[in-house]
């Protein structure tokens, strides 16, 4: 009995601490009169005691009902407050989502770009509300971009689409990975299971949903000639390694044009001494 009324009198207990009146129990007041009711006046050295239980009808009872009245007004203005938060943070996001909303299949966001609507404490938790909805994907630090409706239901955007939207934004340059030029180049039948690319810029990795997109930083010389097959052999080879680039190069000598081939050959100066050596023997060919 006693575990099934401990938890109602501690709700009181808390109720009436609140309402500063703190009840002084004793064993004499308890068992003859009742709980002795101590209520703080506004000078500190006066108290008020009933030694009945309840309380009578006194001053007492209304000096509860206004503080009681006070708390209830001081609830309902945190309601007020409450329910203005909750109006002002849906229209930020539904002016985060129609900004996002107007960037190209594809194109990341940058948190920074959305600063006009609210402060960027503001903008980073309306951001992370909609990520967890499922609204925005999180692609880096910072950046965000919309999913992409289709047929079969909501999917990232395609990762090349959003590296090729990084290079046009920051003025990187972004070339695929030496597995990925040697398998374009037909110099190896394995096909990349992670989505690699080399970049001028910092390493680090995109998140595309459950796909993650790793860019690498590299020399200068792996990123000549991006977009030419002239430079994907470059890149081909340096990830084949000396072991396999005689075999590369004796492979490519037909498949690339002479324009290309002389590409290669005057790229010499900036390789590694044996790569220059190997792309020398296309000089003749060339």
């Amino acid at each position: 009995m006693f575990s099934a009324v401990w938890p109602g009198f501690i709700l009181l207990r808390k109720v009436l601490i609140r309402l500063q009146i703190r009840p002084c129990l004793c064993w004499a007041h308890f068992g003859l009169f009742g709980p002795v009711w101590r209520i703080p006046h506004t000078a500190h050295t006066q108290k008020l005691a009933f030694p009945s239980y309840p309380p009578k009808p006194t001053s007492f009872n209304g000096d509860c009902i206004r503080r009681a009245n006070l708390v209830l007004s001081q609830l309902e203005a945190i309601v007020r407050n409450y329910d203005i938060l909750l109006t002002a943070m849906e229209a930020l996001a539904v002016a985060v989502i129609n900004q996002i909303g107007k960037a190209p299949e594809g194109v990341p966001v940058a948190a920074k770009e959305l600063l006009h609507f609210g402060s960027r404490a503001a903008v980073d938790q309306t951001l992370s509300r909609l990520v967890r909805r499922g609204s925005l994907i999180r692609v880096g630090r910072g950046l965000y971009v919309r999913p992409v409706e289709g047929r079969f239901g909501v999917r990232p955007p395609e990762p090349a689409t959003v590296v090729q939207a990084i290079v046009e934004r920051r003025g990187e340059i972004v070339v695929p990975h030496g597995a990925a030029a040697a398998n374009e180049l037909g110099l190896t039948t394995q096909v990349p299971m992670r989505e690699v690319y080399l970049t001028s810029g910092p390493t680090r990795k995109l998140k595309l949903g459950n796909q993650i997109v790793e860019l690498r930083h590299a020399p200068s010389w792996q990123l000549a000639l991006p977009g030419r097959k002239a430079g994907a052999l470059i890149r081909a080879l340096a990830w084949l390694g000396p072991e396999q680039a005689t075999h590369a190069i004796e492979a490519v000598r037909g498949r690339l044009s002479e324009s290309e081939l002389n590409a290669v050959v005057e790229l010499r100066r900036m390789l590694p001494t044996w790569m220059a050596q190997q792309v020398s023997k296309l000089a003749s060919h060339a």
